[in-house]
């Protein structure tokens, strides 16, 4: 992949981490939303606890009144993942030129990866939603 997202794949996960040399997954997409197009993204404190309780954090958070759900993605919208059915994970969705479109995020043990929508959803993520940013 030449796009821009190849120079972070397989950056580490570190619970916690902003970047630039590891992230977790709300880190990682507050980092591509700066640096790639140009979103300020408060920070959510990885001192939650527990996933249920970051993803409670996230949908009270104001920020997240500046997202819309959307049916069809489009390049830099926000992923929002779940194995059941409240979301734990986050991604940012891509559209490179020369590749398949899909999913770039950090996950633990893994790091930063690129997946295409089939591939998320065989790797468990069932419930899959899309958010544009209002501006």
């Amino acid at each position: 992949m030449s796009h821009w997202a190849a120079q972070y794949i397989g950056r580490p996960y570190e619970y916690g981490a902003q970047g630039p040399d590891s992230f977790d997954c709300w880190g990682f997409f507050r980092w591509v939303q700066r640096e790639h197009y140009g979103r300020d993204i408060p920070l959510i404190s990885p001192d939650v606890g527990s996933l249920r309780q970051f993803a409670k954090a996230f949908a009270e958070n104001p920020e997240y009144e500046r997202w819309e759900r959307i049916d069809e993605p489009e390049d830099g919208a926000a992923v929002l993942m779940a194995h059941a059915s409240h979301p734990s994970h986050i991604g940012i969705y891509l559209e490179p030129e020369e590749n398949d479109a899909g999913v770039i995020h950090c996950v633990g043990r893994m790091g930063v990866m690129f997946q295409t929508l089939p591939v998320l959803r065989q790797s468990g993520w069932g419930h899959i939603e899309f958010y544009r940013f209002k501006a």
